[in-house]
C-alpha cells in the first residue's frame, strides 16, 4: 500500500475499508431492492404499485426534510461532547416527529393534488418512515465519523431485507 503524505497507515486502511464495505452495501441494496420491486409490482399490479412509488416519492421528500444535517454535523465536528450526541439526537427526533405529524395532516391534500384519494392512506401509513429515519440519523453519523461503514452496510443489508422482502412483499 502506498502511503499518502499527510495520512496515517491505519486511517488510509480504514477509509479502504469503508470504501469497500460501501460498494458492497449498495450493490446488495440495488438487487434487493430491485428484487423486491419486481416482486411488489407482479403481485400488486399496475395500479396498486403506482400509489405505492407515489407514497415512497412523498415519503422521500419528507426524509430530505427531516434529514436536517445533524448527524452530518456529527460526523464533522472535530471534538464531540455527549452533549452534542443528546442535542443532535433530539432535534433530530423533534424534526423527524414534525415531519412526520406534516405528512399525515396534508396527506388529503397530496390525494388531491395527485387526483387520487386513494393514495392518502398510504402516505399516511407510509409517513411513520420519516420518524424512524430521524431516529437512526445520529447512530448513522456517529458510525461514520468512526469510518465503520462495515456495521453500517450490516444493518442497511439487513433492514433491506427484513423491510423490503420479507414485510414489504409479505404484506
Amino acid at each position: 500500500m502506498h502511503s499518502v503524505p499527510g495520512v496515517s497507515t491505519s486511517v488510509l486502511k480504514k477509509g479502504l475499508q469503508a470504501a469497500k464495505w460501501s460498494y458492497l452495501g449498495v450493490a446488495v441494496r440495488i438487487v434487493t431492492q430491485l428484487a423486491a420491486q419486481i416482486a411488489l409490482a407482479r403481485m400488486l399490479g399496475p395500479e396498486s404499485f403506482g400509489l405505492f412509488a407515489l407514497a415512497a416519492v412523498i415519503v422521500g421528500i419528507g426524509n430530505l426534510l427531516a434529514d436536517m444535517g445533524f448527524g452530518a454535523a456529527l460526523t464533522q465536528k472535530e471534538h464531540l461532547t455527549h452533549e452534542d450526541i443528546r442535542l443532535a439526537f433530539t432535534w433530530q427526533v423533534i424534526v423527524g416527529l414534525i415531519v412526520t405529524g406534516i405528512l399525515i395532516g396534508t396527506a388529503d391534500l397530496t390525494g388531491r393534488l395527485l387526483g387520487d384519494d386513494r393514495v392518502i392512506d398510504v402516505v399516511r401509513a407510509m409517513s411513520f418512515l420519516c420518524l424512524l429515519q430521524a431516529i437512526s440519523s445520529v447512530s448513522h453519523g456517529l458510525l461514520k465519523r468512526e469510518l465503520d461503514f462495515k456495521t453500517i452496510q450490516i444493518a442497511q443489508i439487513v433492514s433491506y431485507i427484513v423491510g423490503f422482502l420479507l414485510v414489504g412483499v409479505l404484506l
